[in-house]
């Protein structure tokens, strides 16, 4: 039922605003001088929305020929919104924690867009939104990571297509959109001048986190695993009197379980978390939230130290270029089951070894 408010003017007359609420959408609003035009225009629109709701029922309730549940369902996928679609997908079984990560980046850039609509202009332009766009560090979006996000976008629209059994469509994203060179290979190893600086930091701090940092910072070192792997770690996940890590499937990049063996000073570390233990919380870091903030956080204390193009990932190429140069009783196969690789071009590209360390290496 619509509504009718009289207001009064500055001539000392009245007029009649008519307010008629619509269901999903923005009320009809329209002002007359008098309350019979406005009535007039509630019944026009009331009338409308009952021949609107019957068309609907005609086409939407009546039976369906063969072939027809098809095209509904592609057109009721063509007209969801992407927002939607990649926040139901972030609550799917589907999805991994490394797709999971930046879904509010990409519902913020691009998410107000039905997927109906994502054509090849709306690829480019999303790709310049982004590269002017800056990450907390300052910096314009990589295009790793813009190829990433499109690999996000098209697997959560494939996956929506097959969840309401439609024919959806292909995401018309091409490598051919970005430069050739868009594929940086970063060999950024931590120098040991850097390491002790890192270490003195976490020592000469008196406050707890950084205790924990600084166990969290030996630990990548001596295990070589993700930061998500790390800061999502939990008690369970280790036997420390068989030194071994055991990283379940929903913690690992690939969706892979891993077993880990720790070194004696990996070991020591998780005794020490021990002590500092909380029962509120399964997880070993349960000071850091989340693997984005303990990056953040990372940059932020290394460029305040003076060390230039350190991220924590660096650790892992760090930890890995240690492995392949000291654990020689371990063959190749055995450090990519460690490290969770599934390729030698995988491993060469993270073991970046230095020339000086394999020329004492060198038996003469």
């Amino acid at each position: 039922m619509g509504t009718i408010n009289k207001r009064p003017l500055r001539n000392g007359e009245f007029s009649y605003q008519a307010i008629v609420k619509i269901k999903g959408a923005k009320s009809a609003v329209r002002s007359f001088r008098d309350r019979e035009q406005a009535q007039a225009f509630i019944d026009q629109v009331e009338s409308s929305k009952a021949k609107v709701a019957k068309e609907w029922e005609a086409r939407w309730l009546r039976p369906l020929a063969p072939g027809e549940q098809e095209d509904r369902n592609q057109e009721m996928w063509a007209n969801e919104w992407l927002k939607t679609t990649l926040k139901l997908y972030a609550e799917s079984e589907r999805i991994t924690n490394r797709f999971k990560q930046p879904m509010r980046t990409i519902i913020k850039f691009g998410g107000d867009v039905k997927l109906g609509e994502l054509n090849r202009t709306w690829v480019r332009d999303y790709i310049k939104h982004a590269r002017r766009q800056k990450t907390r560090t300052r910096e314009p979006y990589k295009w790793a990571t813009i190829v990433d996000h499109m690999k996000i976008i098209s697997a959560a629209i494939n996956w929506r297509a097959e969840e309401m059994e439609a024919r959806g469509a292909k995401l018309p994203f091409s490598l051919k959109m970005i430069p050739s060179n868009w594929e940086v290979k970063r060999d950024r190893r931590l120098e040991p001048e850097e390491e002790r600086m890192i270490i003195q930091r976490f020592k000469g701090k008196r406050k707890h986190n950084a205790r924990y940092w600084l166990r969290l910072f030996r630990l990548a070192l001596n295990t070589a695993a993700r930061l998500q792997e790390l800061v999502l770690a939990e008690w369970r996940e280790f036997d420390l009197g068989r030194r071994i890590w055991i990283i379940p499937a929903e913690h690992t990049k690939c969706g892979v379980t891993r077993l880990v063996p720790l070194t004696l000073q990996a070991v020591r570390a998780l005794r020490v978390m021990s002590l500092v233990r909380i029962s509120e919380s399964n997880r070993v870091f349960h000071m850091i939230s989340t693997p984005k903030s303990a990056s953040n956080i990372f940059s932020k204390m290394t460029m305040g130290l003076g060390i230039r193009d350190l991220r924590f990932h660096d650790l892992r190429h760090e930890a890995i270029s240690r492995i392949v140069l000291k654990q020689r009783h371990l063959s190749v196969f055995e450090i990519m089951k460690i490290v969770g690789h599934s390729s030698i071009e995988m491993l060469n590209r993270y073991a970046n070894l230095r020339g000086e360390e394999l020329s004492r290496k060198l038996i003469d």
